[in-house]
C-alpha cells in the first residue's frame, strides 16, 4: 500500500477505502519496505549493482502477483537461468527475500504426473477467472487446479495478510464460470495417487438403477469402500447406511447421521460415494428415495465441499436440492515440515489439557508452536424435502 500511496500521492485512509471498496486486498507493505531498505543499502556500495537489480525484480514481482517469489519463479520473471539466480541470491545473502517453499515441492510434483499420465494442461492461466490466476487448467477436463501450499497460503505470510475468504471467492468465481475448481493443501499430497484416482478415473460401465438391489451396508464394508473411493476417506458419524448392489457387489453407498453442526436439521446425508469404474443412471435419486421411505424424516441438509469441486454443477443441484446458503471458511493448522492439525484438535480447552497456557488464545499458542493457520474454501449448504 505504501508504494501506491507514494505512487499516486493519496492518504492512507482514502487509499484503504478505494481497495475495500473496488474489492481489493490490503497487502502487508513490511516485506516491501525491507525491500526498499535493504536496496538503499546496498546502492552505497558500487560493487554490490547485481544485487539491486534481483531486489528491484523481486519487488516487481511482488507488487505483480502479491507473493514472494520462489528461485524458480524469479528465473522465469528475469528471464536469468535458473543455476545462475540460485548463485546470485546465495553470493548476496538474498535468500530471506525469495520463498523456500519453491514451486517444485508441490507445482513441478503435479506437473510431473499431469506430463506422465499425458494429461494436457495449461498453467498459470490469467484469463478464465477474470485475472484471477489459475495454477493448472484442464481443458478437456473443465477443471481448475489451485496449488495452496501453507508457506504462501496461510493467513498470514512475510507479504500480506492472506484475506479468510481468498479460496471461498475463487471457488464462487470458478463455479459461475462454469468449470470445475480443486483446492489442493499441503495435507492433499500425502496420498498422490488416490488424488489423481479420483480426479481423473473415467467409467468403464454403465448401468440402470432398477437393475440394482438396495442394502444396508455394513459398518465394515461401508469404511472399507470409502477408505478406497471417497477422497476424504473414512467417517464414524453415519448410523443409516444404504447400498446400491449389482450382482451382490457393492458399487454406490450414502450414509446418513444426526446433523453435526444444525440442530434443526434431524439428519445429514454426510457421505455420497460410487465405484469409479460405473456409472449408475437415476442410482443417487433412488437411495435419497429409498431413506425417506425408511425414517420418519421429511428432510435433510448436506454439504457440498468447495475445496474438492470435479464439476460446476453437483448432483445436489441436478436433484433439485435446495440451496441454503455458504458457510464461513474452515480452518487447520499447518507447520512447513507439513504437519498439519484440523481446528477442533487445536480448542483451547484441549490446548490447555496438553499444558499449555490458559491466558493465551488458540492463535497464541499455535503461531508459538510455528503453525500456520490456513482457510479453505468452505462449503455450499443444500436441503432436501421428502417431495424432491
Amino acid at each position: 500500500m505504501r508504494y501506491i500511496e507514494k505512487k499516486y500521492h493519496m492518504r492512507h485512509n482514502n487509499l484503504r477505502d478505494l481497495m475495500l471498496e473496488k474489492g481489493y486486498y490490503n497487502s502487508n507493505d513490511s516485506f516491501i519496505d525491507r525491500i526498499d531498505e535493504k536496496t538503499e543499502e546496498l546502492k552505497k556500495d558500487r560493487y554490490k549493482h547485481r544485487a539491486v537489480f534481483y531486489l528491484e525484480n523481486i519487488k516487481k514481482y511482488c507488487l505483480k502477483y502479491e507473493q514472494i517469489p520462489n528461485r524458480k519463479q524469479l528465473s522465469n520473471f528475469m528471464d536469468v537461468g535458473y543455476p545462475n539466480v540460485c548463485l546470485t541470491i546465495k553470493r548476496h545473502n538474498l535468500s530471506s527475500f525469495v520463498s523456500n517453499a519453491s514451486e517444485s515441492d508441490y507445482t513441478l510434483i503435479f506437473k510431473e504426473k499431469l506430463d506422465e499420465l499425458g494429461i494436457k494442461y495449461i498453467q498459470n492461466d490469467r484469463k478464465i477467472l477474470e485475472g484471477k490466476e489459475l495454477d493448472f487448467y484442464l481443458e478437456d477436463c473443465n477443471l481448475g487446479i489451485e496449488i495452496n501450499p501453507v508457506f504462501t497460503h496461510c493467513y498470514k505470510n512475510d507479504l500480506r495478510v492472506f484475506p479468510k475468504k481468498y479460496h471461498q471467492y475463487k471457488s464462487i468465481l470458478a463455479k459461475n464460470k462454469g468449470i470445475g475448481l480443486i483446492h489442493l493443501y499441503d495435507y492433499d499430497f500425502k496420498n498422490l495417487d488416490k488424488l489423481f484416482l479420483w480426479l481423473l478415473h473415467k467409467p468403464q460401465y454403465k448401468i440402470g438403477a432398477r437393475q440394482c438391489e438396495i442394502k444396508e451396508v455394513s459398518l465394515k464394508d461401508y469404511k472399507e469402500f470409502l477408505d478406497k473411493y471417497h477422497f476424504q476417506g473414512v467417517e464414524n458419524k453415519a448410523y443409516y447406511r444404504f447400498g446400491l448392489y449389482y450382482k451382490n457387489e457393492l458399487l454406490s453407498l450414502v450414509g446418513f447421521g444426526e446433523h453435526r453442526f444444525d440442530k434443526k436439521y434431524s439428519y445429514e446425508l454426510i457421505r455420497y460415494c460410487t465405484h469409479p469404474d460405473y456409472i449408475i443412471m437415476g442410482g443417487f435419486e433412488k437411495l435419497i428415495k429409498y431413506f425417506f421411505e425408511h425414517t420418519e424424516s421429511d428432510c435433510f441438509m448436506t454439504y457440498m465441499d468447495l475445496n474438492k469441486r470435479l464439476k460446476a454443477e453437483s448432483i445436489y443441484e441436478k436433484c433439485g436440492f435446495i440451496c441454503d446458503g455458504i458457510t464461513e471458511p474452515n480452518y487447520f493448522w499447518c507447520n512447513f515440515s507439513g504437519k498439519t492439525l484440523s481446528r477442533y484438535q487445536t480448542q483451547k480447552k484441549k490446548l490447555v489439557k496438553l499444558g499449555y497456557d490458559k491466558e493465551k488464545t488458540e492463535k497464541e499458542i499455535m503461531t508459538e508452536r510455528g503453525f500456520h493457520q490456513v482457510f479453505d474454501a468452505g462449503s455450499l449448504r443444500f436441503i432436501c424435502n421428502r417431495k424432491l
